[in-house]
């Protein structure tokens, strides 16, 4: 264990500083790893070499290990550990300038942890690509600069192309809506994260994920009353989104109750402490319509707790420039070449 957690380490500390062009294979390490420290050393004293090596294992415990000490980066870094672990060559960076730069203190340090943690959730909700997501962590800590960390990070994150793109509110919403939000393998995150989008947190550990409408195809006589003869087609849309989903420490008491028994029973939905549960409490019947404006509510709300990615332009446009003067600066009259008889 202690072995591979060290490989680890090394992996992204060396991506850090010697970008490669492809991510390292894990029998290379080693090798890489020696040669590094040799040249390392060559210039420095073997001390500051590995005082800052420690420094950055540092870091890495941090976020990889789970050992934040910070009380306002400690949830948000293990939300986004859990979502995405291939983030930790960009930690490392991030941890480096928090570390560094007064102006990149605890606060907007949490807003950049947030904005990943919201880049790669919208992008799981909305079904893009999510290969090679070390590269491209990897690609936008060579984009954070000492002197604007966070502004730095945002223009990476909206320069990042299309395929890799940050998705828009409406894309985010409409796919929450639409999709079968149960198979999805962050479905109790995606709820919990909705219920405790306040200062009031809920502990919902102990919780599981329950369907209002129930699963079961053999639907009781007072449900399919209730939904019309359309009641298995509207089963078969509506049953996994997210309108119809809700987290409960007594799901196996509802079962496949009747939907006023399931609000009226002792703890019953009408007991029910928790926001997600509101709409219910206060809902006669379930139906498409109830479980449609539900979804439609909380899918904006997700747009709130993840949020859109918001970026200056003249940053974004200075950015491009600096890369077109770097591009430019590998020429000159001489390399460039002229046509003599032009």
């Amino acid at each position: 264990q202690y072995r591979s957690e060290f490989d680890e380490f090394c992996r992204d500390y060396l991506t850090l500083m010697l970008k490669p062009s492809k991510q390292f294979r894990a029998d290379t390490i080693y090798h890489h790893f020696r040669e590094f420290f040799h040249n390392q050393t060559a210039e420095k004293s073997v001390e500051d070499v590995l005082r800052e090596l420690r420094r950055f294992a540092n870091f890495y415990a941090r976020f990889s290990l789970g050992r934040e000490a910070d009380q306002l980066l400690d949830k948000p870094s293990s939300r986004l550990r859990k979502l995405v672990k291939v983030a930790s060559p960009l930690m490392l960076k991030l941890h480096d300038c928090h570390n560094r730069i007064e102006q990149f203190d605890s606060q907007a340090f949490q807003e950049a942890i947030e904005l990943l943690e919201s880049y790669v959730f919208r992008r799981s909700v909305c079904d893009m690509q999510t290969r090679s997501l070390y590269q491209i962590f990897a690609s936008i800590a060579y984009k954070v600069r000492d002197d604007s960390p966070l502004m730095s990070l945002k223009v990476a994150l909206y320069r990042i192309g299309r395929k890799r793109r940050f998705p828009s509110d409406s894309e985010f919403r409409d796919a929450l809506e639409a999709r079968d939000v149960y198979a999805m393998s962050n479905c109790f995150y995606l709820l919990d994260r909705l219920e405790n989008d306040s200062k009031e947190k809920i502990d919902t550990s102990q919780f599981t994920i329950e369907h209002v409408l129930p699963q079961n195809e053999n639907l009781s006589a007072s449900w399919k009353e209730m939904l019309g003869l359309e009641w298995q087609t509207i089963q078969e849309t509506w049953l996994h989104r997210l309108g119809n989903l809700t987290l409960t420490a007594y799901n196996s008491e509802y079962s496949d109750r009747p939907f006023q028994e399931k609000k009226t029973m002792t703890k019953g939905f009408n007991e029910s402490p928790l926001r997600l549960n509101r709409y219910i409490r206060e809902s006669s019947k379930w139906t498409a319509v109830e479980t449609e404006e539900r979804g439609k509510t909380l899918a904006l709300q997700a747009t709130r707790v993840w949020p859109r990615l918001i970026v200056n332009m003249d940053a974004v446009r200075l950015a491009e420039l600096r890369e077109h003067q770097n591009a430019a600066s590998n020429f000159n009259i001489d390399t460039v070449g002229f046509d003599t008889e032009a």
